[in-house]
Order: structure tokens, then C-alpha cells, then sequence
């Protein structure tokens, strides 16, 4: 289980069960409060997703994220949509 950049766009899901459009692929990405704390200083490959219908992104370790669904680029919203039987 991962994802990567070319993913993006896709409908996933994490291991906390949380689901959403993949928005990217950062590499070795640290978060802000991370800056200037070596204890707290580990760079791990992270993706970016958001709920449907936009919102607030959340990240998780790349190999913590499932491609659920891939989304047909000719949608009518250009937009991922959320797959029967993902609960959000």
C-alpha cells in the first residue's frame, strides 16, 4: 500500500480510515513544527489529500494511503468523486 505523484487525483484512504482526493507527493517532507526541533526532525515521504468537496488537507506517510478508486480524467467535475461504500 502506497501512493505516489502519479496518483494524484485519485480517490484514497489511510489506515485511520479517513478518504479523500490526493492533492500530492512531497519526498522526505518534514512538517513546519518540526523546524528547529531535532527530536521531532524525521523526513518521511508524505501525501497530501482532501475531503470531497474541498477542505481542510491532512497528510500521512505515503505507505499509510490506498489508491481506492482511480477517477476518469473525462468526469464531469474534473474532480475525484467518492466510491460506493467509502464512509467520510
Amino acid at each position: 500500500m502506497t501512493v505516489t505523484e502519479e496518483d494524484i487525483g485519485t480517490w484514497v484512504e489511510d489506515d485511520a480510515g479517513r478518504a479523500g482526493e490526493l492533492m500530492g507527493v512531497i519526498p522526505k517532507w518534514e512538517p513546519p513544527e518540526a523546524s528547529g526541533q531535532p527530536t521531532l526532525r524525521c523526513p518521511v515521504d508524505t501525501a497530501f489529500f482532501r475531503p470531497e468537496g474541498g477542505g481542510v488537507e491532512w497528510s500521512a506517510p505515503v505507505d499509510k494511503v490506498r489508491v481506492v478508486r482511480r477517477v476518469s480524467p473525462a468526469s464531469a467535475s474534473g474532480r475525484a468523486t467518492r466510491p460506493e461504500g467509502v464512509v467520510l
